[in-house]
C-alpha cells in the first residue's frame, strides 16, 4: 500500500495484526492419522526459532484436543531466542523443552498439515497439505516486534484450530 504525503512518497507498510480471515473451507485434508484421532501438524518458518516456536507452544495449549503440534525450519538457528520465551511467558505459555530442529529431521514421521507461517514451502512436498499463514519474523527486532508476532501467531493459531476441528 502507497501513501502521499506532501511530495515525498512512501511506503506504508501493511498493519501488523492479523486481519479477520474467513475460515476457507478446507478439502485439502484428510481424517486425521494420529491413533489418537488428532491431526499432527507441523508449524514451519525459516529458521524455527521464533514463528514456529510459538505458533507450537500456542497450538499445544489451544488446539490439545484436535492437534498434535510440533515445529521445524528449513534452516535451524539452533536455539530458541530469549525473546521468544519472554514473550509467550507474557501469555502465560512457556517455549521450555522445546528446541529449533530442521523439517528434515520429521521424516518418517506422519504429518497431517503443514502451516506455513513464512512462504518458505512449496505447496504439498511429498503430498501433505501446506496452509500458507504469512506472519512476520520478529528475530532481532525487539521485544514489541516479539510480542506483536506473539499476538499475530495467537490468532492464526486459533484459525487452524477452528478449521480443523470443523474438519473432524
Amino acid at each position: 500500500m502507497r501513501s502521499w504525503f506532501g511530495r515525498k512518497r512512501v511506503e506504508v507498510p501493511p498493519s501488523p495484526v492479523a486481519p479477520k480471515r474467513p475460515e476457507p473451507v478446507r478439502e485439502d485434508i484428510g481424517p486425521p492419522a494420529h491413533p489418537d484421532g488428532r491431526y499432527r501438524v507441523v508449524f514451519l518458518c525459516f529458521a524455527n526459532a521464533c514463528r514456529s516456536q510459538m505458533a507450537e507452544a500456542f497450538a499445544r495449549e489451544l488446539g490439545k484436543d484436535v492437534l498434535v503440534a510440533s515445529s521445524a525450519g528449513v534452516e535451524p538457528l539452533g536455539y530458541v531466542p530469549d525473546e521468544v520465551g519472554d514473550a509467550m511467558a507474557e501469555a502465560g505459555l512457556s517455549v521450555e523443552g522445546q528446541a529449533s530442529k530442521a523439517l528434515s529431521d520429521l521424516e518418517g514421521e506422519q504429518i497431517d498439515l503443514i502451516v506455513d507461517l513464512a512462504g518458505v514451502v512449496e505447496p504439498r512436498p511429498g503430498g501433505i497439505p501446506v496452509w500458507q499463514r504469512r506472519v512476520v519474523d520478529p528475530f532481532g527486532r525487539g521485544k514489541a516486534a516479539f510480542r506483536m508476532t506473539r499476538d499475530v501467531v495467537r490468532v492464526e493459531v486459533e484459525g487452524v484450530v477452528r478449521a480443523l476441528a470443523a474438519s473432524r
